[in-house]
């Protein structure tokens, strides 16, 4: 949380798999960790500028651990079309994190994670589909 709130990509992801995968907002998918790290940097420089992020752990095991994180990003720039932030200026995601221990260190194998719509929005859309 230290280096997401200090904008540090490369420490963020330092423990991501070179082949890892990523699964983000809008579809987006990524293998790899270049491919992840390099992505973050650029959010870091445009939408994600200044942000802050608070999370919450909810599961870990002794080997394989899958972390399911309910986060929560403040002080954001312009969002991509498609993001929702709330009323409240803040994107809240769900992130769904598999995590490895390989030589004592734990590995990101993969990250999935995407934005959590509000209630009246996910309302609103099934009555617009109906």
């Amino acid at each position: 949380m230290a280096a997401w709130n200090s904008g540090d990509a490369t420490r963020i992801f330092a423990p991501f798999r070179a082949g890892g995968y990523l699964h983000q907002h809008l579809r987006h998918g990524f293998e790899g960790h270049n491919a992840f790290e390099k992505r973050h940097w650029e959010t870091f420089t445009t939408y994600f500028k200044g942000s802050t992020r608070v999370e919450m752990v909810r599961g870990i095991t002794a080997e394989v651990a899958i972390v399911d994180v309910d986060t929560e990003v403040r002080g954001l720039a312009n969002m991509p079309p498609g993001v929702t932030v709330g009323r409240d200026g803040m994107l809240r995601t769900r992130l769904l994190q598999v995590f490895v221990k390989r030589n004592g260190e734990w590995w990101i194998e993969a990250y999935h994670n995407v934005d959590v719509k509000d209630r009246s929005e996910v309302l609103n859309q099934s009555l617009i589909h109906e």
